[in-house]
C-alpha cells in the first residue's frame, strides 16, 4: 500500500470512483462532466492524494485545499474509497496519512460531512473531529452539512 499525489494518467480512475459513489450521486447529479471539470482543476493544483494497494490499483482518494477553511486552515473536500474496499480501514488510512502531512504547519482540519453519510460521521467522530455546527443546502439542496474541525 502507498499514498502518492494525483496525475493526469489516474484522471479517469478518479473520476469513475468519485460518479460511482454516493458523493457522486447526491452532490455532482451524476453529471460526469461537473466531476471531470472537478478533477482536472484539483489534479493540476497537486490537492489530490491516491491511496494504492500493492498491485498499484487505486483504491481511494482524498481531495484537500490547505488554505480552504478560512484561507488558513487545511479543509478536506473529498474522500472516497472504491465501492470493493469500503469498511477495511483505507479511508481512516488516507485521514492518517494526510493529517500527518499537515500536521508540523497547521493547527487544525476542517471538513464537512453530509448529515445524511452516518458511516463517514461516525469515523470522522472516531478521528477526534468535533461537530461545530449544521449548514442546511451549503453543497445541495435540502442537504445538511456538519462542519467539523479537528485540533492537531
Amino acid at each position: 500500500m502507498k499514498f502518492r499525489i494525483a496525475e493526469m494518467t489516474d484522471f479517469e480512475v478518479l473520476v469513475d470512483m468519485i460518479y460511482e459513489s454516493n458523493l457522486g450521486k447526491i452532490y455532482f447529479k451524476h453529471d460526469l462532466d461537473k466531476i471531470k471539470r472537478l478533477m482536472i482543476h484539483e489534479i493540476n493544483e497537486d490537492n489530490v492524494i491516491l491511496l494504492e494497494n500493492d498491485d498499484s490499483k487505486c483504491i481511494g482518494l482524498l481531495n484537500y485545499k490547505l488554505n480552504g477553511a478560512f484561507g488558513i486552515h487545511p479543509y478536506i473536500h473529498i474522500l472516497v474509497v472504491s465501492q470493493d474496499h469500503r469498511g477495511q480501514g483505507y479511508g481512516r488510512k488516507l485521514m492518517a496519512h494526510f493529517e500527518k502531512l499537515v500536521s508540523e504547519d497547521y493547527r487544525k482540519i476542517f471538513l464537512l460531512v453530509g448529515k445524511w453519510n452516518s458511516r463517514a460521521e461516525k469515523l470522522y467522530k472516531e478521528l477526534g473531529y468535533n461537530t461545530l455546527c449544521e449548514i442546511e443546502g451549503f453543497y445541495a439542496e435540502n442537504i445538511t452539512e456538519l462542519l467539523m474541525e479537528k485540533d492537531l
